[in-house]
């Protein structure tokens, strides 16, 4: 009888150790979901930054397109033609009702008309081979039909009144698209050859001409 409790107390300490052991597994098995849950927390943390960076690269992407869409779309703005058929004919208009009001009358020349201008073709002997200066500098200049090219004069009309006009009398004029873009106006009344050997023009002072012509080369039509 007297070895009983000591039994019942090692009966009792055992039972102590198999509880600590299942909650110390328990605990494990807690701690384990847990640093799981968190590991999954910042795996999708991860994720999301990935997708948020992904989604400023493609803005970045499509804002550097419709960028260079704009760049193209402005590059070719600038090379937009100044001159066609609707304003050669207002220029015919204007250069009958401008010549009515100083007494004169005015012919339209093309490299296709060529004027008659004291004996030689203004576009065959001086323009075509480039012996043309303004304000007494050579310069290059050429036809032109819509306004552009790489010559610093585009040549857009050419109107004289050599056909009726007294000798020694004779102007004529270009209608041009100057270096800067600017319609500018060049009047000649040489009537005999330089030493140079080019037709010299000069920038028009008749305000109303030069105005008209500037004026058409501004509409949009």
């Amino acid at each position: 009888m007297s070895k009983r409790p000591g039994w019942l107390l090692l009966g009792l300490i055992m039972v102590g150790l198999l509880v600590s052991g299942c909650q110390k597994k328990t605990e494990d098995a807690d701690a384990h979901k847990i640093s799981y849950s968190e590991t999954t927390k910042e795996s999708s943390s991860s994720r999301d930054q990935q997708s948020s960076s992904d989604a400023e690269s493609d803005e970045s992407t499509r804002s550097s397109s419709t960028s260079s869409s704009a760049s193209a779309s402005s590059s070719s703005s600038a090379a937009v033609a100044l001159w066609n058929t609707a304003k050669a004919n207002q220029l015919a208009d204007f250069m009958v009702q401008w010549g009515q009001s100083m007494g004169q009358k005015y012919e339209a020349y093309s490299p296709t008309h060529d004027v008659n201008y004291y004996g030689g073709g203004v576009y065959k002997e001086q323009i075509a081979t480039n012996k043309v200066a303004v304000n007494d500098q050579h310069v290059s200049a050429a036809w032109s039909n819509d306004g552009t090219g790489t010559a610093q004069y585009k040549i857009v009309a050419m109107y004289s009144d050599a056909a009726t006009a007294r000798y020694a009398g004779v102007h004529l004029y270009l209608f041009t698209i100057d270096p800067n873009g600017a319609p500018k106006v060049l009047i000649t009344m040489q009537n005999q050859g330089a030493e140079d050997g080019l037709l010299h023009f000069s920038v028009t002072q008749n305000s109303a001409l030069q105005n008209g012509f500037s004026t058409i080369i501004k509409t949009t039509h």
